[in-house]
């Protein structure tokens, strides 16, 4: 039986399932696709007792974005935007979150307004707790190389 794409990114993001398919999105193990192999959505791992999820920051197409836009909102679980839903690029998009939350600090820094201050004290926040999963992401990639 054919999902529908609403159907399938919630059988991945709530129920954790390892298979399902529409005709144009299907989960594969612990990764959901748009398409084909050749675009990962999200893909599912464990650093604790709740899952995360690795979320691909590329485009690609327009109904790929709904794709995206399904499968983000039923996702359970703390997200990590990352090109290609690629986990061995943990360590160079800590790089980039490091650069952001110096950024951010500056505008934070910059700002007159009592009401962008806290935006910018929050975003801060937010891209500190994505650097401490991709940092653990990352240690436990180089843990795995070095078996």
């Amino acid at each position: 039986m054919t999902l529908s794409n609403i159907d399938v990114a919630r059988r991945f993001g709530e129920d954790g399932a390892t298979t399902g398919a529409s005709l144009h999105m299907f989960i594969d193990g612990d990764t959901v696709y748009s398409y084909g192999h050749h675009f990962p959505i999200a893909r599912r791992f464990h650093l604790g007792p709740a899952p995360c999820y690795l979320f691909n920051s590329n485009g690609y197409s327009a109904t790929t974005a709904q794709h995206k836009g399904r499968v983000r909102c039923k996702l359970r679980g703390r997200v990590i935007r990352i090109p290609g839903c690629n986990p061995e690029l943990a360590g160079v998009q800590a790089l980039d979150v490091q650069n952001q939350i110096l950024e951010a600090t500056k505008k934070r820094d910059r700002a007159k307004l009592e009401h962008k201050k806290t935006f910018w004290s929050e975003t801060i926040l937010e891209l500190q707790q994505q650097l401490d999963w991709l940092t653990m992401l990352d240690r436990q990639n180089k843990t795995e190389a070095s078996k």
